[in-house]
């Protein structure tokens, strides 16, 4: 399978998100790009969303991935970097919702900053299966079903949608091979995975790395890897184990969260409660100081 050439491919990187049953989900993104750069995927706050999240500083800060602590997840390319890339990364805050709606709105306005470069990406998907994407040129939203994945590089006419078969039995390698066999795109560089899985007792991402050598599309991009910074433990670019194989680096948890309506609901539960409780008490005082009246006559 040849790769696509032309002179927009130095930047192809690729997001890929596969829906799986109940809010489980797995994402995979590859960095396309001709200059080295350290990656970092943190543990952070996220304007107020525990959230995993991957980025670089180097020759322009670029958010690559953002996977909140209840199962959103969302991919980043293009050659925006800098406040262009900022500016995406803070509209896409504003799409997190508890109804899992994807906003077209938020969608159009990073389209509008992704169009003076010719090329790029935004794909945001909800728990549920929820998604919308943008590039410089198209936009949609759907829903993926359970088995279902899309894949999108930082042009539209190469992006691509497909199931995975259920009894697939690795599906982190499943990731790595979508990310690898995407045509578009000439500097191939690291793979990242991130498997989230929802239980009752709380919610759980584990990362993977790996190095895409260009192999699949008949390329040479042995040389093209990057250092890997997790939670402050450094990988060393050249020895992240070369597509299809992956490291695990690490797993991210967090404990049940609730949403805001059911927060909310907690709150107005314990207010009434609280107010019961004073009522109460106001009329069993107004009863004793009526029986001590009585007696008194």
């Amino acid at each position: 399978m040849p790769v696509v050439l032309d002179e927009t491919d130095e930047s192809g990187c690729c997001s890929v998100v596969l829906q799986l049953e109940g809010n489980d989900t797995v994402m995979s993104y590859r960095r396309d790009a001709n200059l080295t750069a350290d990656i970092y995927i943190e543990q952070v706050d996220w304007h107020g969303h525990p959230a995993v999240k991957q980025y670089k500083t180097e020759h322009g800060y670029f958010n690559h991935v953002i996977v909140t602590n209840d199962g959103w997840v969302i991919g980043l390319g293009g050659i925006d970097d800098g406040e262009d890339n900022q500016k995406c990364e803070n509209i896409a805050t504003e799409m997190i919702s508890d109804d899992f709606s994807i906003s077209t709105y938020a969608l159009q306005e990073i389209q509008n900053i992704k169009k003076p470069y010719k090329r790029g990406h935004i794909i945001i998907k909800a728990p549920n299966g929820n998604y919308g994407f943008a590039t410089n040129d198209m936009l949609k939203t759907g829903k993926l079903k359970p088995g279902e994945y899309i894949s999108m590089p930082n042009k539209y006419e190469y992006s691509r949608k497909g199931n995975i078969t259920s009894n697939s039995t690795d599906n982190v390698k499943n990731m790595i091979e979508l990310a690898q066999s995407d045509v578009y795109g000439l500097n191939r560089r690291d793979i990242f995975v991130y498997d989230f899985n929802c239980t009752a007792e709380g919610n759980t991402t584990d990362i993977y790395i790996s190095n895409d050598d260009g192999s699949l599309v008949d390329r040479n991009n042995t040389d093209c890897f990057d250092n890997v910074i997790f939670n402050n433990t450094k990988y060393e670019g050249s020895k992240i184990p070369i597509a299809p194989n992956y490291q695990k680096i690490g797993s991210v948890t967090y404990g049940v969260q609730k949403s805001n309506f059911e927060n909310l609901t907690i709150l107005l539960v314990l207010v009434a409660f609280v107010v019961f409780v004073a009522i109460l008490f106001f009329i069993v005082l107004r009863f004793v100081r009526f029986i001590k009246y009585h007696n008194r006559r």
